[in-house]
């Protein structure tokens, strides 16, 4: 009696996901979304709020928001492409996110954990 062996077809493997790269551009792009809403909703709470002392804050605030926001999106395509650098880069943008508990620390953990993974 003799039993036959298949070999394994692509249909037939496990799907592993996405690439480690791909989960972080998305990650990030998710991150830089959320920190351009932010920035959009100070923009507008200065444009319609009332006049204040509160005015620098909420202008310095809307400015790094913005910044933020470009940092992460700026992230995002560079892990698109799949550039090195972007791995360290990464891992020291998502410490902060670390204390913004629970969704920031869910993205930040989600983008260190697949920066540290090997992107070859």
């Amino acid at each position: 009696m003799s039993i036959a062996v298949e070999s394994a077809s692509p249909a037939s493997r496990a799907w592993r996901g996405p690439h480690p790269s791909a989960r972080v551009a998305g990650t990030h792009k998710i991150v830089g979304v959320i920190y351009l809403v932010f920035a959009v909703m100070f923009t507008l709470a200065l444009m319609f709020g009332r006049q204040g002392a509160l005015e620098v804050g909420m202008v310095v605030a809307a400015v790094a928001f913005f910044v933020f926001a470009a940092i992460h999106l700026g992230l995002s395509r560079g892990a698109t492409r799949n550039l090195k650098w972007v791995r360290g880069v990464s891992i020291v943008a998502a410490l902060p996110l670390l204390l913004a508990f629970p969704i920031g620390t869910f993205l930040g953990v989600v983008i260190i954990i697949n920066s540290a993974k090997s992107w070859d």
